[in-house]
This record gives structure tokens, C-alpha cells and sequence, in this order.
């Protein structure tokens, strides 16, 4: 008799449950679902974040996740901050740009975004930060296109503060895209190739990409391309929309006070100012070497100086320069001439 009782509940319960699935309800409202901390990170069958077997890939979503694309750095921030808050700044470029890689190569960024480093205040270099370049963005894939720009309220500048010799630009680029943009300054960059910015190659890969919509690169020493050299190499390139390139170089910048556009490179000028700047032997302004190529239709080189070619040094071994517009003038000892 008592088992008779005990059986009759459990086929009430067992009946009901047939009857409210077949009016269509979820399974999962009789026996449970994923946990939310279950569901983000794929612990039971289905979940969304992709596992080591099979990994994200660079720049596409995986699970789901809100992204900041805009991080700040600032001359009273830490590193140890998260950086993607005005309230909450980073100190240092190179910190910014780790947090969008991790993002990226773990395949968390947004599909298609760029990545923005907002600048406040004077960001100094020393020892620990400049590591040969202060802000090094490096490494096939390793990062989205980036876009440097400075702080409307407080103009931001990154000094090298390279005076005590220590050799590095302030600026390393390869195998990726970087883009300046409103009043930011590159400063205080001392290197034998490139003080401002070096556009390079990466262990044999494809040379970096640099876009000057804006800012300045001003007061950088080196041995060549005092403001911004291209490195020889497939694939690098230069565009300079807007913003200034000047007062870079000295007697101890052989060529290209301004710029340095070595062989293989393609270096193209539709606005801005390549002004004041100086080199020892060849091209004060912008120095092209054998196979190099630098076309011009729009902007100002103006006020520079070097023994041969103040504005335009082009070497007769097969560099080419394409004069279709822009102004080239005031140059000392003259606008543009052909060099060994």
C-alpha cells in the first residue's frame, strides 16, 4: 500500500511534464541552462569563446564581448591602469598598444576597427620606456591599424629626450599601419637611421605603412632622414597628407633632413609642410635614394638647407621624383637637383 502512494506522485509529476512539452515548452525551463559565466566562456557544450584546439583568429570576434577601440595615455597616468577611460589613462604608448594587441591576436577586436591612442600632456622617455624605440609598432598581424592622435584639451607630445645619446627613434614602424592625426608631436628622437619615425621591414616581411594626416615630427637627429626615413624594403610607404615635418637634422645628418626615402620605397605628398630642416651633403628637405620614388602634387617644402639639392636631393641612380603640384621653394642653395 505505501509503495502505491509513493508511485502515484511521481506519475502525476511525470505526466504533467509530458503535457507542458508537448504545448512547446523549452527543455531547458524543466532542467536548467548554462550558467551566464557558462555561456561566456563556452565551459559546456556550444559555449561561444573559442578553445586552444580551436583558436581565434587576428581582428575577428569570437565570444561576444564589449571592446573599448579608443585608448588614452597621459603625462599623469600609470600603466597599471586599464587606459580605456579618460579618467583612467595609461603613461606610456607601448602600454596602450600591448592592450590592443592582446585584444587582437586573442580575437576579441572588432572586425574592421581601427585602434585610437589619444595622447595628453608631455609623455617623456626614459630608460625602461624607449627600449630602442619609444612606441614600437611592429610584427605581421600583430595589430589593427593604428591612429595616433593628441588630446584637444592638453596637445600631446612624445619626447624621446634622446639628448643623453642613447640611440633609437621615437617612432618604429613595420608590417603594420599607423596613422597621425591632429596636433601630435614626435620629438627628441636621436638614431643613426630615422630620429622622428623609421618605417621598416620585419624579419623579411613586408615594410610598415605610415599616414601623416596631422601632427609634428620636429627636432629629431640622425644620420639619415633626420624627421622620418623609409627603410629599403617591399611594401613600405608613406603618404603625408597634413601636418608639419620640421627642424630636423644637423651637420651630423648626412641626407635628407626631412625625410629619407630609400630604394623600393614609394613616398607620396598631397599636403603639409616639410620646413627648416638640414643636412650636411644631400637634400636639406627630402633626400631620394637610388630606386626610390617620391611623388608630389600638393604641400609645402620650404626653408630648408644642405650643401646640394635644400629641397630635393634626387640621386641619379634611378631615383625618381614626380613634381605634379605643391610648392618647392626657398630652399638653400636650391629647390631640387640631381646628386650622386
Amino acid at each position: 500500500m505505501r509503495n502505491k502512494f509513493l508511485f502515484l506522485p511521481v506519475c502525476i509529476f511525470i505526466a504533467a511534464c509530458v503535457v507542458l512539452c508537448a504545448a512547446g515548452c523549452d527543455k531547458t525551463e524543466l532542467f536548467g541552462s548554462n550558467t551566464e559565466e557558462e555561456t561566456k566562456t563556452g565551459a559546456k557544450e556550444g559555449g561561444g569563446k573559442q578553445t586552444p584546439d580551436s583558436p581565434a583568429t587576428p581582428g575577428t570576434s569570437g565570444t561576444p564581448v564589449t571592446v573599448s577601440t579608443i585608448w588614452y595615455v597621459a603625462e599623469d597616468g600609470s600603466d597599471s591602469n586599464e587606459g580605456d577611460s579618460t579618467g583612467l589613462p595609461l603613461a606610456t604608448v607601448n602600454a596602450a598598444l600591448g592592450k590592443i594587441r592582446a585584444l587582437y591576436l586573442g580575437g576579441k577586436w572588432p572586425a574592421g576597427a581601427s585602434a585610437e591612442i589619444v595622447v595628453r600632456g608631455t609623455i617623456t622617455g626614459t630608460a625602461t620606456t624607449n627600449n630602442w624605440a619609444m612606441v614600437n609598432v611592429s610584427g605581421k598581424g600583430n595589430y589593427p591599424p593604428v591612429i595616433l592622435r593628441s588630446d584637444p584639451a592638453k596637445p600631446g607630445i612624445l619626447d624621446a629626450n634622446r639628448k643623453a645619446g642613447a640611440e633609437g627613434p621615437v617612432m618604429y614602424i613595420a608590417a603594420n599601419k599607423v596613422t597621425l592625426e591632429d596636433d601630435i608631436v614626435l620629438t627628441g628622437g636621436f638614431s643613426l637611421w630615422g630620429g622622428g619615425v623609421r618605417i621598416g621591414t620585419y624579419g623579411g616581411e613586408p615594410g610598415g605603412e605610415f599616414v601623416m594626416a596631422g601632427g609634428v615630427i620636429a627636432d629629431n637627429k640622425s644620420g639619415a632622414g633626420g624627421g622620418v626615413y623609409l627603410q629599403s624594403g617591399e611594401g613600405a610607404t608613406f603618404t603625408m597628407t597634413g601636418g608639419k615635418i620640421e627642424k630636423n637634422g644637423d651637420a651630423g645628418t648626412e641626407n635628407g633632413g626631412g625625410i629619407f626615402i630609400d630604394g623600393g620605397v614609394k613616398a607620396v605628398m598631397t599636403g603639409g609642410e616639410i620646413i627648416g630642416n638640414n643636412s650636411a651633403l644631400q637634400g636639406g628637405g627630402v633626400y631620394i635614394a637610388p630606386d626610390g620614388e617620391f611623388t608630389m602634387s600638393g604641400g609645402l617644402i620650404v626653408a630648408n638647407a644642405s650643401a646640394e639639392g635644400g629641397g630635393v636631393s634626387i640621386n641619379k641612380y634611378g631615383a625618381t621624383f614626380k613634381n605634379e603640384g605643391g610648392t618647392v621653394s626657398g630652399n638653400s642653395p636650391d629647390e631640387a637637383s640631381v646628386t650622386k
